[in-house]
């Protein structure tokens, strides 16, 4: 009851938010995401332009790979919280295209390296790149996509730029180890999985929002407030992918469920049932966890276990928190549509659990 009352007003204040920067008009045409797009919409059309094109490739199967990644439909999320960020800080020129096409390339790239590491079958909806073509295939298409994302963003020639992508992709490499390291382990603290998903995800969020206020030369307060935004948004939308897990279909959330549960990873959900649940539960969840190949049997177990829980709704919290933090950031900003917007897309990341 808790959950279903936290959503509707979540999604009430999503909508007044929307409203502020739009007409009913326009919403009745318009999905919830794309109304977010609203405000940057002509550098959101040039970036997803310069998305496709910036691939090509005189090696037929990077062409191959990569139309069959950009065409499955992403949100680009990081790179619209980038726009956002960018025009919110009154930034005029068009670095933040060729940016956000950087975000987006360091983003699937690591989806790629992860699919691979995990051996997923499903990505949006659709057969992942390895599963079609092949390991091989699918790591040096996510190589070349890391090199060609460090050819563009050398073409802002600023090296505050550069240096920020670096520590950023270097984050997100040691965030995975780290998350590889703790499979297995139904021990891992909350604290641990915080910062685990704060480097393999959170991170390239933080980057997006914090090249904003640096292509625009703000001052370190309103670069710091920006990264915090963008940090808080990021660790919001990896808690929320984790309760999903739990809660939806493979159609509904475009990859398999319960997938991390099979591979041995703790994710927040299952931390709070394992600290809280009987001597039977734990016991479930640690055989489960220590487990190479949990029978089906333990997962649904896990599953109805879950949903008879505070769980759910204790992580929904936490995520909940984040998004306000995320909001509270933002007041380093003058108000504007783009701010505006980039209110509505913190509070997105509440609003898929819909």
């Amino acid at each position: 009851m808790l959950l279903t009352l936290g959503l509707i007003y979540n999604r009430f204040c999503f909508c007044l938010c929307i409203l502020n920067s739009t007409d009913k008009t326009s919403l009745s045409k318009h999905s919830a995401f794309d109304v977010l797009v609203e405000p940057v919409r002509v550098d959101f059309e040039l970036l997803l332009s310069s998305i496709k094109t910036q691939t090509h490739s005189t090696a037929q199967l990077v062409n191959t790979i990569t139309d069959h990644l950009f065409s499955q439909g992403g949100k680009c999320l990081r790179p619209l919280m980038l726009l956002l960020c960018a025009r919110a800080c009154g930034y005029q020129g068009k670095d933040h295209i060729t940016l956000g096409t950087v975000i987006e390339y360091i983003h699937t790239a690591t989806l790629l390296h992860d699919d691979v590491v995990d051996n997923s079958a499903l990505r949006r909806g659709k057969p992942t790149a390895h599963t079609r073509f092949g390991n091989e295939a699918a790591i040096l298409v996510g190589d070349f996509l890391y090199s060609r994302a460090f050819q563009l963003m050398t073409h802002t020639k600023q090296l505050r730029v550069m240096d920020c992508f670096a520590n950023t992709t270097n984050c997100l490499a040691e965030g995975e180890a780290q998350q590889l390291l703790n499979r297995h382990n139904p021990e891992l603290s909350q604290a641990n999985y915080l910062k685990i998903i704060q480097s393999k995800t959170a991170k390239l969020f933080e980057t997006a929002a914090q090249l904003g206020a640096i292509l625009a030369e703000m001052p370190e307060a309103v670069e710091a407030g920006l990264a915090n935004y963008g940090l808080q948004v990021g660790l919001a939308f990896q808690i929320v992918d984790d309760i999903l897990d739990y809660q939806s279909d493979d159609k509904t959330l475009g990859k398999n469920p319960l997938q991390d549960l099979k591979e041995g990873k703790v994710t927040l959900p299952l931390l709070y049932l394992y600290e809280q649940g009987s001597v039977e539960t734990k016991a479930l969840i640690r055989s489960s966890i220590l487990s190479s190949t949990p029978t089906q049997e333990q997962i649904n177990a896990i599953k109805v276990a879950i949903r008879h829980s505070d769980a759910i709704q204790q992580a929904y919290t936490v995520a909940e928190h984040a998004v306000n933090r995320a909001i509270a950031a933002l007041s380093v900003l003058p108000n504007s549509t783009f701010k505006e917007g980039a209110i509505a897309l913190a509070r997105y990341a509440l609003s898929r659990l819909q």
